[in-house]
C-alpha cells in the first residue's frame, strides 16, 4: 500500500490499521492501549517541539485516529480491538529523516504489527535513524528558477518492488535546495517546476521526462550527495484529449497508442460495462487494449482498428448475450491464433473466470497468483473505473462481486484464496459493497488486509483508490465521473501505463481530484471523452468551486 503526502509542518504519530477487526458501536468502549517514545539515534531529535500530530490510517479500515507526544516524546492511543501500525513524521528537526514507521523501518510492509484486544497493552518506540543529506539546484537553462521548484525524494522498496514517497522540499529562490535527512538507501529524485497552478511540468534527475530514464541515487549516512540538479526549459503543459464521434471510435483512437502486431486485444460488448470493467486490470497485465463492439455488430471504426493491431490473438469478454456467436465468429478470423470467449453465467461468473485466465496458475500473464486483488461493485461503474488502473499497477486482477449481497459467495472466496491475495482493496464504501461481504473477504485465508478507500462521493473515492497504488504518476488520465462509456477502453491503457484515472465532472475538477494532481504532479494529462462529456473547463484545469 501507499501513503500520501503530509503536511510539512511537524511532529505527526499516525496509527496505520491493517485489518478490519474493528470493534462494533456497541462495543466501541472495549478498547486497548499503545503507547512508546520517540528516540531520534541521529542525535538531533528536540522533544520539546512536540507540535502537530497527525494520526493516518493508511489502509482506511478505521477512521483517522490523532495524538500527540509530551515533552518527553513519549505518546499513548487508545484503540479500538484490531492490528495496527505505528508511523511517526517529523519536519521540524533540522537533522533527522521524517518518515519512520515503528520497527526503525521507512517501509510500511517491514513494520512490525500490532494486535490490539479489549484490555491489552502494547509498546511501540520509533527510533528515528540518523539519515543522510542530498543537495542541488533546480534551473531553468536560461536562469535560476524563481519560485515553485521542488524536489521529491522516492526510496526504492525492493520488497514490493515500488517507490515509496519520502520527503518533498521547496527550492529557495536562488533554486537551491535540500532533502533529508532520510533513512540509507537507493532513491529517485523529482522535480517540478510548479509557478502556474501546481499542474506543472516534471522531470527525473537527470533531466528525464519519464521514471524509467532516472538515475538511482544512493544515499548514506556522513557522506552528502552534491549536485543533484536538474535544469528546466521553458515549460509548456501537456494536455491531451482522447476523442471520437462515439464509443466505440474513442476506444480506437485509445488503442492507436498501442503497437502493431501485438499477443492480445481485448473484445468486450461497448453498450454495457460489467465485462469492460473486469477487463481492464486483466488487458494491462498483458499491455493489450480494449476494443468494443456492440452484440450483434463490429463497429467501423473497430474492424478499423483491429486490422491495424493485427492482433495474434483476441480474447472475447463476456458470453454471448454480450457478443453474440457471429460477432465471435468474425472475430475469430480476424487474428492470426483465432478468439477465445471468457464469459459466464453472470458479470460475476465472468470476472471470476478472467481473473483466472489471466492471473491463474496457468494465466496468460505469467505470474501465477497476485498478492493484491481488487474487488468492486458488479451494479454500478464509479468504483470500478479508478480500481481498474490501480490494480494493474498492483500486478492483480479487478474481480466485480455482488456488493449488496449479505456476504461473499464461495466461488469468489476460493478464487482470491487459489491466487495468494495477501491484499483484498475494496473500492467503494458500504453502500456498494456490504459491511459483511467486507467481513467475509477479512476472513479468507492468508488475506492480511482489507483497506477500503471510500470516500464521500465517486470523485473522493476514485482519488482514495488511487492513493492505494500510485505515490507518483508521470501521466493522469481524467474521465467524467456521471457516465462510463469513454472509460472502458481507457482504463486498460491507464493501468498499462501506470497511470491512475481520477474522475471530474463536465466542466471542472473536483477538488479532490484536482488536490491529488497537484501531489503527483504529472507531466501529462491526458482527457477520455469528447468535449459532450468532459467540456474545456476541464481542458483548462480549472478546479470546481465547491
Amino acid at each position: 500500500m501507499t501513503k500520501t503526502q503530509l503536511p510539512m509542518l511537524a511532529l505527526a504519530i499516525l496509527v496505520v490499521a491493517a485489518s478490519l477487526a474493528v470493534a462494533s458501536p456497541a462495543s466501541a468502549v472495549s478498547t486497548g492501549t499503545i503507547s512508546g517514545t520517540l528516540t531520534d539515534l541521529g542525535g538531533t531529535y528536540t522533544v520539546s517541539a512536540t507540535g502537530i500530530i497527525d494520526a493516518v490510517n493508511v489502509t482506511h479500515a478505521i477512521a483517522p485516529v490523532e495524538t500527540v507526544a509530551d515533552s518527553a516524546g513519549k505518546y499513548t492511543f487508545s484503540l479500538p480491538p484490531g492490528s495496527y501500525r505505528i508511523f511517526a513524521h517529523q519536519s521540524l528537526r533540522g537533522d533527522a529523516c521524517d518518515e519512520i514507521w515503528n520497527g526503525g523501518t521507512p517501509y510500511e510492509s517491514q513494520s512490525p504489527i500490532i494486535v490490539v484486544t479489549a484490555g491489552s497493552t502494547a509498546t511501540a518506540d520509533v527510533d528515528f535513524p540518523a539519515g543522510g543529506l542530498v543537495y542541488g539546484e533546480i534551473n531553468y537553462s536560461t536562469g535560476p528558477v524563481l519560485s515553485g521548484g521542488v524536489a521529491t525524494a522516492y526510496i526504492e522498496d525492493d520488497a514490493v518492488g515500488e517507490l515509496r514517497f519520502m520527503e518533498s522540499k521547496w527550492a529557495s529562490p536562488d533554486g537551491s535546495y535540500r532533502l533529508g535527512p532520510m533513512p540509507a538507501g537507493k532513491y529517485v529524485i523529482r522535480f517540478s517546476d510548479q509557478r502556474t497552478n501546481g499542474l506543472t511540468t516534471t522531470q527525473y534527475w537527470f533531466n528525464h521526462d519519464d521514471l524509467a530514464g532516472a538515475q538511482v541515487v544512493t544515499v548514506t549516512v556522513g557522506s552528502p550527495v552534491e549536485s543533484v540538479n536538474e535544469f528546466f526549459e521553458p515549460y509548456v503543459r501537456r494536455v491531451s484529449r482522447i476523442g471520437g464521434a462515439d464509443r466505440f471510435e474513442v476506444a480506437a483512437h485509445v488503442a492507436a497508442s498501442y503497437p502493431s502486431g501485438l499477443d492480445e486485444v481485448f473484445v468486450v460488448d461497448g453498450l454495457n460495462y460489467p465485462d469492460a470493467l473486469s477487463a481492464s486490470a486483466s488487458a494491462a497485465a498483458l499491455a493489450a487494449p480494449i476494443l468494443l463492439v456492440s452484440p450483434d455488430s463490429i463497429p467501423d471504426a473497430t474492424a478499423t482498428a483491429l486490422s491495424s493491431l493485427n492482433p495474434k490473438h483476441i480474447v472475447v469478454v463476456g458470453g454471448p448475450t454480450s457478443v453474440s456467436p457471429a460477432v465471435f465468429d468474425q472475430l475469430n478470423q480476424d487474428a492470426l491464433n483465432g478468439a477465445t470467449r471468457i464469459g459466464g453465467a453472470d458479470r460475476y461468473e465472468a470476472s471470476r473466470n478472467l481473473a483466472e485466465y489471466v492471473f491463474g496458475a496457468s494465466g496468460l500473464s505469467g505470474q501465477g497468483g497476485a498478492n493484491t486483488v481488487y474487488v468492486a461493485t458488479g451494479t454500478n461503474f464509479p468504483d470500478a473505473l479508478a480500481a481498474g488502473p490501480a490494480a494493474a499497477d498492483e500486478n492483480g486482477p479487478l474481480l466485480l462481486v455482488d456488493g449488496s449481497a449479505n456476504g461473499i459467495d464461495v466461488a469468489t472466496r476460493q478464487l482470491i484464496e487459489d491466487l495468494g491475495a495477501s491484499d483484498i482493496v475494496i473500492a467503494g464504501g458500504p453502500a456498494s459493497v456490504d459491511a459483511q461481504v467486507a467481513s467475509d473477504l477479512a476472513a479468507i485465508p492468508g488475506v492480511v488486509e482489507v483497506p477500503r478507500p471510500a470516500g464521500a462521493d465517486r470523485y473522493q473515492s476514485a482519488v482514495n483508490v488511487g492513493k492505494q497504488a500510485f505515490d507518483l504518476a508521470d501521466t493522469v488520465y481524467l474521465t467524467t465521473g456521471s457516465k462510463f462509456p469513454d472509460a472502458l477502453a481507457g482504463g486498460a491503457l491507464a493501468g498499462t501505463l501506470g497511470a491512475p484515472v481520477l474522475l471530474v465532472q463536465h466542466d471542472c475538477i473536483p477538488r479532490s481530484a484536482f488536490q491529488q494532481m497537484l501531489f503527483l504532479r504529472p507531466h501529462d494529462v491526458v482527457i477520455l471523452g469528447g468535449t459532450a462529456s468532459v467540456g474545456t473547463g476541464v481542458e483548462n484545469l480549472d478546479e470546481c468551486s465547491s
